[in-house]
């Protein structure tokens, strides 16, 4: 199984936002979650805050629809209790 691309308007490539895209996301930030939730400690030493700002630059700069997946994001960090983001992104987190 692949990913489902599109493309931007300049010609970029992008993650389309399918189902089946949002779906694995949803299922890779849920997985991190748990892990900042139960204290894991980053390989490369960045705090959890810095590695999910480093993350929404990324779903930005790769994603048809990142505002969705950074809303998810968001919702469900507050769901599980963790602390606001530093610098956190200005998203409409009505869509997680």
């Amino acid at each position: 199984m692949g990913v489902d691309i599109t493309f931007a308007d300049d010609g970029t490539e992008l993650i389309a936002d399918t189902p089946a895209e949002r779906a694995a996301a949803f299922d890779a930030y849920d997985g991190a979650i748990a892990m900042e939730k139960r204290g894991h400690v980053n390989s490369d030493g960045r705090s959890w805050n810095d590695r999910w700002l480093g993350d929404f630059a990324g779903i930005r700069a790769s994603s048809e629809n990142p505002d969705v997946l950074i809303a998810y994001i968001v919702s469900h960090r507050r769901a599980a209790g963790l602390p606001e983001l530093e610098q956190e992104p200005h998203v409409d987190d009505a869509h997680g």
